[in-house]
């Protein structure tokens, strides 16, 4: 069983990494932006 006090320290955390894109997504997400704002398809 999982200390209850490791897992209050541990679960803003693993909350954060999973509702917030990562690098990948952030990558996929400019390329498009860029090539919108720059006119260049």
């Amino acid at each position: 069983m999982i200390d209850p006090l490791t897992l209050l320290a541990f679960l803003p955390a693993a909350l954060a990494l999973n509702l917030t894109p990562g690098a990948d997504s952030l990558a996929q997400g400019a390329r498009p932006a860029a090539e919108i704002a720059t006119g260049e398809a």
